[in-house]
């Protein structure tokens, strides 16, 4: 087997695992979301498969410029800027994601809930 093929393979087990955690993180909030805010955002599931792979780059070069801001304050401004670029991303993201929500084809809503 070749080394493209095996890269091939690889990346689509990826999007399919990063897909399927996405969808699992909307189907498990799904509920509550729709118990407290009586909608449901159908945009959710291309946000997280946006922001969850890159959660763990944000976690470990802060963890990683916490480690060496202890040393050289410099490489440690510099190697928190992957981090702090990707969080400027989803903050780009939420602002068009506040656009989308005033669109009505954006969300499903949720009718009937009890006061008492």
């Amino acid at each position: 087997m070749s080394i493209h093929r095996l890269l091939q393979d690889s990346k689509k087990k990826e999007m399919a695992q990063a897909l399927a955690v996405s969808l699992s993180i909307q189907i498990v909030t799904m509920p509550v979301i729709a118990y407290f805010f009586f909608s449901i955002p159908l945009y959710g599931v291309l946000i997280n498969l946006l922001v969850i792979p890159l959660m763990g780059m944000i976690i470990w070069s802060g963890i990683f410029s916490l480690c060496l801001s202890a040393f050289c304050i410099p490489l440690a401004k510099f190697m928190i800027y992957p981090a702090s670029a990707t969080l400027f991303f989803y903050q780009w993201i939420c602002n068009l994601c506040e656009i989308a929500r005033t669109q009505p084809s954006c969300r499903t809503t949720i009718y009937g809930k009890d006061f008492n």
